[in-house]
C-alpha cells in the first residue's frame, strides 16, 4: 500500500506523543481520504433523499469534496515534513536526488502537454475524415 509508511508514522506518533503538526496533516488526509472512499462507494445523500440530489449534495460530489480536501491536507503535510525535517531528507537522498525529484514534475508536464497536443491532432484528423 502506498499509504503504509505515512500510516505507520502517525499511529507510532501518535502513540509516542509527539507533536507534530505535520503528523495531524497526515491524520487529516487518512481520515477524510477514507470518508472520501465511503461516499464513492454508496449513494448515501440519493438513497435517503431521493431526487432531491440530483444537482447538488449527491455522493460523487461529496467525494470529490473530501477528496480535495484530503489533498490539500497530504500537501500541508509534505510541506511541514519539508520544512522542519529537511536535514533527513537530504542526509538519506542528498541533494541531487531532490532536484531530480522536482525536475521529474517538469518532464511529467511535458509529457502530458505533448500527448494531449498529439491526440487533439489525431482526433482532429479523425473527424475531418469523417465529415468527408
Amino acid at each position: 500500500m502506498d499509504i503504509s509508511p505515512v500510516a505507520h508514522r502517525v499511529i507510532m506518533c501518535h502513540l509516542e506523543g509527539c507533536e507534530e503538526l505535520a503528523a495531524w496533516y497526515h491524520t487529516f488526509q487518512i481520515l477524510f481520504f477514507l470518508v472520501s472512499a465511503y461516499f464513492f462507494s454508496c449513494p448515501v445523500p440519493e438513497k435517503y433523499f431521493p431526487g432531491s440530489c440530483d444537482i447538488v449534495g449527491h455522493a460523487h460530489q461529496i467525494f470529490h469534496t473530501f477528496l480535495a480536501v484530503c489533498t490539500l491536507s497530504q500537501l500541508e503535510a509534505i510541506f511541514l515534513d519539508y520544512k522542519t525535517r529537511q536535514e533527513i531528507l537530504f542526509k538519506r537522498h542528498g541533494s541531487l536526488s531532490i532536484i531530480l525529484s522536482c525536475g521529474s514534475f517538469f518532464g511529467l508536464v511535458a509529457c502530458s502537454a505533448i500527448t494531449a497536443l498529439l491526440l487533439q491532432r489525431k482526433i482532429k484528423e479523425e473527424l475531418t475524415m469523417k465529415a468527408s
